[in-house]
């Protein structure tokens, strides 16, 4: 089978999008098993500017165009028809991910060219202020949802993706739910201990919580440094290290200085080790405000370690309180700080089974194989 995978961003993310090392994830999977698989998107000004090359073994062709305000869409879109027309037909299905306007006009010429393509929800975007928000909207999410009736089916990663999709008036028949992929060997607990990742701080023996994401809004990060100061006086010896780099950075660093935080909260920037940094961590902290599916997430509970995590989309899917994490409301600081307390005075063998039982869940949902194997059914329009 030959799939051609579309993305609305740059490709690959330097900042660690989740779509776009899904995409990674998910099409070495299939291209093992002896299917073609290569990417499309727009050649986004962050991104490489490069027409052609390969990203970690996939092939991707980017469509270039002037960086200037609306004059830059319109070409951009055009562009982008002109290269479906000319090469949709070397592919048998179409894999697109973050549905805005881009994957709209996408839709509109693979359903003129009756080939079958199927949108991934990644849901931050599409959730808040995209064509699956709700409330009033305006023309152009009323037009991309008229058009998003058009695909095959979706790709729904979470259950309140689903149900919003339902909800927004697409039929349950259009909806395959089905979580991302964990590359499961990458992230084990059985490489603990086996490689020790560069670090600003000495560990020696002290409790570590790690938050691996872009570093924006939308992940609560003030939040969270505001219950960290708050909880210190339970385990002053806790090191907090945040993975990853965004908008937001300064502004972030900024308040942990101002709440004399450096000993304890250190920036680690973007990382290759997530592994290796995973692995030297006792508990993963996620507190954003909305989410897809995180596969920060995914990743984490995969290497084994319990999960504190905010009650949103795709979070609750797979964490169970008390059991492999613990869930808080987002935007609340005091209930983070006293989910931050309770990870505190767990003990190593609570967290181990937590860690277990974290595992456990991804084995059975979330492996690569199994999601490959999924997908391909969708691809066959065969219902998961």
């Amino acid at each position: 089978m030959k799939v051609l995978m579309v993305i609305d961003s740059k490709f690959p993310s330097m900042g660690g999008g989740g779509a776009e090392s899904q995409i990674i994830t998910i099409g070495n999977a299939l291209q093992r098993e002896g299917h073609t698989v290569r990417v499309m998107g727009p050649m986004a000004q962050e991104g490489p500017q490069i027409l052609h090359n390969e990203v970690e073994g996939l092939e991707a062709f980017r469509i270039p165009y002037p960086k200037i305000k609306l004059l830059g869409t319109i070409v951009l879109h055009l562009r982008a028809v002109r290269w479906l027309l000319k090469h949709l037909d070397e592919y048998d299905v179409v894999h697109a991910h973050i549905a805005h306007y881009f994957i709209a006009t996408v839709v509109m010429v693979a359903t003129l060219k009756s080939k079958p393509i199927y949108v991934k929800i990644t849901g931050y975007h599409e959730l808040s202020e995209g064509f699956l928000v709700r409330g009033p909207v305006n023309l152009g999410v009323k037009v991309m949802r008229r058009i998003y009736h058009r695909v095959s089916g979706f790709h729904a990663i979470s259950e309140e993706i689903a149900s919003r999709l339902e909800e927004t008036g697409y039929t349950p028949e259009q909806i395959n739910q089905l979580p991302n992929a964990v590359d499961d060997n990458r992230f084990n607990p059985a490489n603990r201990g086996l490689r020790q990742p560069p670090l600003p701080v000495e560990i020696n023996g002290r409790p570590v919580m790690i938050f691996v994401g872009r570093l924006v809004p939308e992940k609560a990060l003030p939040l969270l440094l505001e219950a960290w100061s708050r909880s210190q006086g339970k385990r002053p010896e806790a090191l907090l290290f945040l993975v990853g780099q965004g908008r937001q950075t300064e502004e972030i660093k900024a308040i942990a200085q101002k709440l004399e935080l450096t000993d304890t909260v250190h920036f680690l920037g973007p990382r290759s080790d997530i592994p290796d940094l995973l692995s030297v961590s006792d508990v993963m902290v996620l507190p954003s405000y909305e989410e897809g599916l995180s596969n920060t997430l995914l990743e984490s509970m995969a290497a084994g370690l319990p999960c504190l995590v905010t009650r949103i989309s795709g979070n609750e899917d797979f964490i169970e309180q008390d059991s492999n994490g613990w869930l808080v409301p987002p935007g609340s600081a005091d209930a983070l700080t006293e989910a931050l307390i309770v990870a505190f005075n767990s003990d190593t063998k609570t967290l181990r089974a937590y860690g277990e039982q974290a595992r456990q869940t991804i084995m059975q949902r979330c492996g690569v194989e199994h999601v490959k194997n999924r997908l391909l059914s969708m691809y066959q329009g065969r219902q998961n």
